[in-house]
């Protein structure tokens, strides 16, 4: 299979090599023809063809930018993690001293193993492999049988900064992996160091940076007793775009009048540098960020240095190392 330096050089990539190369990441096609709308290509209809277009029409650096942009950007759910001293390492030192934990050949090793280690634009991606047992059920003998299936998680370490990303909706499998990380760096402390996303946009991340809410959840406590009760706010449309629930008059009443708290909620986010919108939803309880529709790297980035941002601000100002991150406000 060809790889990112193999299509460095075009003259030497023959086309089914290049067809073989982009079906390899398996890229979504959504994410694939908003990449072509951006570059102005017109991809064919048929979707026979569709693959097949994309690697006639696109030269050599445009599919290695497509790539770039969506390898590792598939699971659409994110954790961010804090580890102390990590802005000061290097990347060979992060990456020698994660696989050397992990991929440990004792019985003490971690289910979590080091598959593959990237450098792209200035990240560092960690591949985690592990497997998953799922249950099985013949339709002829009813009898249930587990089956291993591998699947992958991506970890993104970015440079003099001390959080990481763990990719992944499986909040068991994030925990694992960030646990392991933080063995690796002999930081076994009880807390995770999971950055408090329904944290920071209670104090700053929904004033400044949520452009509108969608729609919300918000959690109501009971004047008489302890009793809790969450009701969900749906803001109405206009020219058929979801307006900001935040100006509705039911809103206002819930949060006012009865001190409904949110707890979670659908936004659009105020990212620099993008004209469309940046859909995603906050979730207080596991403080994921999830992206409702498939995006690209730079959003990823983007959004990582808005939270970076906020958690220094929080924590009194920059720690020393730490280069300086530009707002978004």
């Amino acid at each position: 299979m060809s790889t990112l330096n193999d299509l460095s050089d075009e003259s030497s990539v023959d086309a089914d090599s290049r067809l073989e190369f982009i079906k390899s990441y398996d890229i979504a096609k959504e994410a694939v023809r908003r990449f072509l709308r951006a570059n102005n290509i017109k991809a064919d209809t048929d979707p026979n063809r569709f693959t097949a277009t994309v690697v006639d029409e696109l030269s050599s650096d445009q599919l290695t930018d497509l790539v770039c942009a969506y390898k590792y950007a598939k699971s659409g759910s994110t954790n961010y993690y804090e580890l102390s001293g990590l802005d000061s390492e290097s990347f060979k030192s992060i990456e020698r001293t994660v696989k050397k934990h992990f991929n440990r050949d004792d019985d003490a090793a971690p289910r979590y193993s080091v598959e593959q280690c990237e450098e792209i634009r200035g990240n560092l991606y960690l591949t985690f492999s592990y497997t998953d047992f799922v249950g099985h059920t013949d339709p002829k003998t009813m009898q249930t049988r587990s089956k291993g299936v591998s699947k992958a998680v991506p970890v993104v370490f970015y440079r003099n900064k001390e959080v990481y990303e763990v990719r992944t909706s499986n909040d068991k499998v994030a925990k694992g992996i960030t646990t392991g990380i933080r063995d690796s760096f002999g930081q076994k402390e009880t807390m995770s160091g999971r950055i408090r996303i329904g944290d920071l946009i209670k104090d700053d991340l929904e004033s400044q940076h949520v452009e509108r809410f969608s729609s919300v959840k918000l959690r109501l406590r009971e004047n008489d007793d302890e009793t809790v009760r969450d009701v969900s706010a749906t803001s109405g449309r206009s020219s058929g775009v979801r307006e900001d629930v935040r100006e509705d008059s039911e809103y206002e009443k819930l949060v006012q009048n009865r001190g409904g708290t949110v707890i979670s909620g659908y936004a659009v986010l105020d990212v620099g540098g993008f004209e469309r919108e940046i859909r995603l939803q906050l979730n207080w309880k596991d403080h994921r960020v999830s992206f409702q529709t498939v995006e690209m790297e730079q959003v990823y980035n983007e959004v990582l240095e808005i939270i970076y941002e906020l958690v220094k601000e929080n924590r009194g100002g920059t720690r020393e190392g730490s280069e300086t991150i530009r707002k978004f406000t």
